[in-house]
């Protein structure tokens, strides 16, 4: 009974490792396109309301937006706020 659950837990283990590299392989395409599209000016500014130290009201520029597109030709969003990165898609 105990060599089957090993079993089982080998195979639970080496999908999860086979799905981690996968991811990771992914997330380094969306890396080098974002490090790509990035070279070029954004196409939205991310602006944070704020106060600044006399009480006046400012706007905040923390991050941008480029446009881009998927292999099959749809549209979507790079958004960058500090070392964050977000892919923006449309809510259809």
């Amino acid at each position: 009974m105990m060599e089957e659950f090993e079993e089982i837990e080998k195979i639970k283990i080496s999908s999860f490792q086979e799905n981690v590299i996968e991811e990771n392989a992914e997330e380094e395409k969306i890396e080098e396109k974002l490090l790509t599209s990035q070279k070029k000016k954004p196409d939205y500014k991310v602006l944070q309301p704020d106060v600044d130290v006399n009480g006046k009201r400012i706007l905040k520029n923390v991050g941008a937006m480029w446009k881009a597109e998927t292999k099959d030709g749809k549209e979507y969003y790079v958004m960058k706020i500090g070392e964050l990165r977000l892919l923006v898609f449309p809510n259809k």
